[in-house]
């Protein structure tokens, strides 16, 4: 380092001092030189630091007009630091950290334009130019505050239409899967009217069965025993869990084929063919057989429906079980 360079360094150091002492006090240009004649600068190492002031000045201005404020700011810096009272230099740092701020977005920047903004109009409160960047950096600012409010309530909007799409997905889903689950109960209350109409017809068969001389006693007994067995599988109104419709269709099944086997049997007793009652039962019996069968079916069409449902997403997450439907009879297509 040269001794010129020592001196204008000496000076800019004395300044910093200076500021840090007297924060409120500007200092004139006289007094400025004072100090660096003070601070052992010579009156050629002053006028020196004129020049290199004026020299840097005008760089840094330069460099910022074409848009080069990366380069400028040091420039500029070393301006303010050898004049630090000024005007020009003041105003073109400012510049030269809101052209820095606009492009980065650094709250740093902005609290270093609006401080050296604020130095400027310290030496001269009516500068215009910088009157007029002050006013930039504020709308600016006010602007990018206004974006951001923006960016919050768009963001907020975004996050409750997602929220309301969710509730109404989840809502809907809900909805249909308790439609759905309510169809199957009503499918099988279906079911359970038409195994109960058959139920009413078995007394009046074996009333019936038993006046005839070679009625078949244990097969009688048998119909009476899987009857009495088959009121244990009352539901209140819902359908059965697997275990116990597994159970209920097995003894159902079971006594389908005990009718069957009591028709065939009775149906070969010449008394009770001219028997116009016993007709008119076995065509009933027949008949529930048929509804039985349809109802079997239509349950489990609606059973397989809602398990298609509940097992699909979303209707996977709302806690509803699938529901046991009836298995097809070996040799049937029941």
């Amino acid at each position: 380092m040269s001794a010129s360079d020592k001196a204008l360094q000496a000076y800019i150091d004395r300044i910093l001092q200076m500021q840090n002492t007297y924060r409120d006090r500007p200092f004139s240009k006289a007094e400025l030189k004072q100090i660096a004649l003070d601070a052992g600068m010579s009156e050629e190492e002053w006028q020196a630091s004129q020049n290199r002031f004026q020299e840097v000045l005008n760089g840094g201005k330069n460099l910022l007009q074409m848009g080069n404020y990366t380069d400028a700011l040091p420039m500029l810096k070393e301006a303010v630091a050898i004049n630090p009272y000024e005007v020009e230099p003041n105003y073109w740092l400012a510049k030269a950290f809101a052209a820095r701020w606009k492009a980065q977005k650094s709250s740093q920047d902005q609290a270093e334009a609006e401080s050296y903004a604020g130095m400027a109009l310290q030496a001269n409160a009516t500068h215009k130019p910088t009157l007029a960047l002050l006013s930039e950096l504020r709308e600016t600012d006010r602007y990018i505050s206004q974006s951001k409010q923006k960016q919050r309530f768009f963001l907020a909007g975004v996050a409750v239409l997602v929220g309301v799409i969710i509730l109404s997905i989840y809502t809907w889903t809900y909805n249909g899967l308790v439609s759905q689950e309510e169809k199957v109960n009503q499918a099988w209350a279906q079911v359970e009217n038409v195994y109960q109409r058959r139920a009413d017809l078995i007394p009046k068969l074996i009333e019936i069965a038993q006046s005839s001389a070679n009625a078949d006693q244990n097969l009688l007994k048998q119909l009476t025993e899987l009857q009495k067995e088959l009121n244990q599988f009352k539901s209140s109104g819902k359908a059965l869990s697997a275990k116990d419709l597994e159970a209920f269709q097995a003894k159902q099944d079971e006594l389908s084929k005990a009718l069957q086997s009591a028709l065939i049997k009775t149906g070969n007793n010449q008394a009770l063919q001219t028997n116009s009652n016993y007709s008119g039962l076995k065509i009933q019996v027949e008949g529930s057989e048929n509804r039985i069968a349809v109802e079997r079916r239509k349950f489990n069409e609606t059973v397989q429906q809602y398990n298609t449902s509940v097992g699909r997403f979303p209707g996977n997450l709302l806690g509803f079980k699938p529901k046991a439907y009836f298995k097809a009879q070996q040799g049937t297509n029941k």
